[in-house]
């Protein structure tokens, strides 16, 4: 069974580096790289910021407790921590968890790891040069991207932000309409929380969409090169 689950999950031909880095230890190397590139002013101090902000997160210490399964193990299990939190605020609307507020705050904290994940695929690409595949990556930012919006929807109805009462269907529907900037104006901000929620969807919304073109440029300069060999 585990040698199916293994060919299941991992490719029985794929390379896997059976004592990686311990997650921890490897952030040193990529501080020093940090600290001696040629970046300066606000570049510099936000690449330094979202280099130090990885260790309020889980992700690293995760890579770090499953490090003596492998590589190629450590990043399933990264894979479904993911699939765990986009599983989160779904449990948090249809179990009406989400008049718990600190469920809620739990809720946020797994937005702001994905969003400052975003950010450091954005700004530390230099640095943090993965192996995955460009499809593999695609489908990660999709779950990134529905559990960011199902997120918002559970910040929406559990603090009372929009305007008619909303419904777990309702209150996904009024995140996706948002995230979307189809803005349809059924459902409205209730005060300036509200007002300011918005924004920073939007503001999310901005940032997968600077992903999204950044990933896609990078697979033509790829498929560019391949072709001038």
């Amino acid at each position: 069974m585990a040698g199916f689950l293994k060919k299941l999950f991992i490719g029985p031909g794929l390379a896997d580096d059976k004592n990686p880095d311990l997650a921890i230890n490897a952030q040193k190397k990529y501080m020093n790289r940090i600290w001696h590139d040629n970046t300066y002013g606000v570049e510099r101090i936000l690449r330094f910021f979202l280099f130090l902000v990885q260790f309020v997160f889980p992700t690293m210490y995760i890579r770090s407790l499953f490090r003596g399964l492998g590589k190629n193990s450590v990043k399933i299990m990264v894979e479904f921590f993911n699939i765990l939190k986009l599983a989160f605020p779904l449990l948090l609307l249809f179990f009406n968890w989400h008049q718990s507020q600190i469920l809620i705050y739990i809720n946020i904290y797994l937005m702001l790891e994905t969003v400052f994940n975003i950010l450091i695929i954005i700004f530390l690409s230099d640095i943090y040069t993965g192996d995955l595949s460009f499809q593999r990556s695609i489908i990660l930012l999709i779950m990134n991207y529905l559990q960011i919006t199902m997120g918002f929807a559970v910040i929406y109805i559990g603090f009372d932000l929009l305007t008619p009462a909303l419904t777990p269907i309702s209150a996904i529907y009024a995140s996706f309409v948002t995230t979307t900037t189809l803005g349809f104006g059924d459902y409205l901000p209730k005060n300036s929380w509200g007002e300011t929620v918005v924004i920073l969807q939007l503001v999310a919304f901005i940032m997968f969409v600077l992903l999204f073109i950044n990933y896609f440029s990078q697979k033509q300069t790829i498929q560019q090169n391949r072709g001038e060999k």
